[in-house]
């Protein structure tokens, strides 16, 4: 699967010098002519959430990103049983190519998630256990994921509750709980209390409602969670006055991840606007819960697959810098030994707090001017927003620190066939990306670097990072997290919820939870702008310096933008 590259045909060279925009398609979508291209096209529409697609339209002339390539790829595959690698998809990403190629390739070996065998043991999945073993070492640490929303309107809370009961019934980790028997955990699913009841926190009376609000929920945010006796999920209420409140959700990160959060505001919607009623909501059926996922799991790490993608990570990661050291931030010393899985289970971006140091958080923005133009140079060559962004910070990073071999932690959804879309539960993993621009002088070179390393990731994201630490057993550093300290996200915009109604429902910013990373880079694909939030770690570095390094990343978009060639390194490293 291949076609010449974007660049060379939109800028009649190949030196990159010269990147022109393709342009837009002003025929009518063509239509599909096979079965398969008809079942491909279906697909497409349904992740990109637009109708006018053809069979010859580019993915990513249609504003695909990488986190779309993954869902068309895991869709196909479950579909299909063919397997199709990242950088396949990225050189012909045509419904008609990806038809052609379903048809000329056999079935994978890659199982999809099934029910568990009645008589499968209650194995914890592999996070699950890390996360476990984490809280032995710490007991008492608040790892939890949290989300919050403002409701304005004439809230019915009897309604709320009941719609959150029924989500608590349907998906089995609000109910789980790890107890430990002769040393080991198992996960135990306990039966739905009929006395539950939606807790209710009155600040109506407080002279600054929305700060008392703030205050109780960050108390409840950060309060720790029992595993071996639970509860791990909680739900609050706060009311300010009778047409406003704040819903807000905790849960240990054992049992949720921040992909659970956006799927359990949809599932609330829908719940609330049917009155409660299970029935009338239409909500899909589950055809299997978190526990087949974690007995799936352990048999998918015994496979030749996870060897083969453990080999990968062995070869991409030797000889990677065991730390960014940047000059901003003390550092401390370095310990003996190697790390090992309680080491590695920093938070990874998704949100869980920890046992780090306290937070602070920034924010720019690429006005819809740079956003446009960026998007138009990843159409021209052949990759992504993300892609962009992980070449700039790690340019950035490179200019601050003198290093130029820079190692980046990248998010990435477990939720990948039917069976586990709809799931509440923990999901996610982290890909370590190497980004080793020793070679590298332009941004058109750092951007080519950029889409093979994070194509290569994708290619073998089923290991958890856990196994990929123990692979490459890196030096262990006290309080630091293995192989990476930065973590990069890029995220599509906030579409969890249709409303609650009458009521008017709008997300509300969570507090910055303790983390042992350096900072979180999280850009989210907008349709105008793309805003830019930095996460970091206030006991090592300051707003102005994190400021600084939004400004610089902005800085070098807009000017790859005007010109791929643009420098990305002088001589000397920057001090800022």
């Amino acid at each position: 699967m291949a076609h010449p590259s974007r660049a060379e045909a939109a800028s009649g060279s190949d030196d990159g010098a010269e990147i022109g925009v393709l342009p837009r398609r002003s025929a009518p979508p063509t239509p599909p002519r096979t079965p398969d291209e008809e079942a491909i096209l279906t697909i497409w529409r349904e992740v990109l959430e637009r109708p006018d697609i053809g069979v010859l339209d580019d993915f990513f002339d249609l504003d695909g990103n990488s986190m779309h390539a993954i869902k068309v790829i895991s869709r196909i595959r479950e579909a299909y049983g063919v397997s199709i690698r990242a950088i396949d998809f990225f050189e012909s990403p045509t419904v008609a190519a990806l038809a052609a190629f379903v048809a000329a390739n056999a079935p994978s070996e890659r199982a999809v998630v099934r029910p568990r065998r009645p008589d499968a043991e209650p194995v914890l999945s592999f996070d699950q256990h890390r996360l476990w073993l984490v809280d032995q070492l710490v007991p008492g640490g608040a790892y939890n994921v949290h989300g919050r929303r403002r409701l304005l309107g004439p809230l019915r809370v009897a309604v709320l509750e009941t719609s959150i009961r029924e989500i608590m019934r349907r998906h089995e980790t609000l109910r789980t709980r790890f107890p430990d028997i002769d040393g080991e955990p198992l996960q135990v699913v306990d039966d739905l209390d009929e006395e539950w009841r939606l807790r209710v926190v009155d600040v109506s009376d407080a002279d600054d409602q929305v700060r008392a609000a703030e205050r109780v929920l960050d108390e409840d945010a950060m309060a720790s969670c029992d595993l071996a006796q639970g509860p791990l999920f909680r739900a609050l209420l706060v009311r300010l006055s009778d047409t406003d409140h704040v819903l807000g959700i905790t849960a240990h990160h054992t049992v949720c991840d921040n992909g659970s959060v956006a799927l359990f505001v949809k599932e609330l919607s829908a719940l609330y606007r049917a009155d409660g009623d299970p029935r009338e909501a239409d909500l899909p059926p589950l055809p299997i819960q978190y526990r087949d996922f974690a007995v799936w799991q352990r048999e998918l790490l015994a496979s030749d697959t996870v060897a083969r993608q453990l080999d990968y990570w062995g070869e991409h990661l030797a000889g990677a810098p065991a730390e960014l050291t940047l000059p901003v931030a003390e550092r401390p010393a370095a310990v003996n030994g190697s790390a090992d899985s309680a080491d590695s289970a920093g938070d990874g971006g998704d949100g869980g707090s920890g046992s780090g140091g306290g937070g602070g958080r920034v924010r720019s923005a690429l006005p819809a001017a740079e956003a446009t133009a960026l998007r138009e140079l990843c159409r021209a060559t052949d990759t992504t927003v993300f892609m962009a962004l992980l070449a700039a910070l790690t340019a950035v990073l490179g200019r601050w620190s003198g290093q130029r071999d820079v190692v980046v932690g990248v998010p990435i959804t477990g939720r990948l066939d039917a069976g586990t879309r709809g799931l509440i539960g923990l999901f996610f993993n982290t890909l370590p990306i190497r980004m080793d621009l020793r070679d590298t002088t332009t941004f058109a070179e750092a951007l080519t670097r950029a889409r093979e390393s994070a194509l290569g990731g994708y290619g073998n994201a089923d290991v958890p990072l856990d196994l990929v630490v123990r692979r490459v057993r890196p030096p262990r550093i006290a309080d630091r997290t293995p192989l990476f300290q930065v973590v990069l996200n890029v995220v599509d915009s906030d579409r969890s919820s249709n409303g609650l109604g009458d009521i008017d429902d709008e997300p509300m910013d969570s507090p910055v939870m303790p983390s042992k990373l350096d900072f979180v880079l999280t850009g989210k694909e907008l349709d105008g702008e793309i805003p830019l939030e930095l996460e970091f770690d206030a006991d090592r570095y300051d707003e102005a310096r994190m400021l600084l390094l939004l400004d610089e990343v902005r800085a070098l978009l807009r000017a790859a933008c005007a010109d791929p060639a643009t420098a990305v390194f002088d001589d000397q490293p920057h001090h800022p």
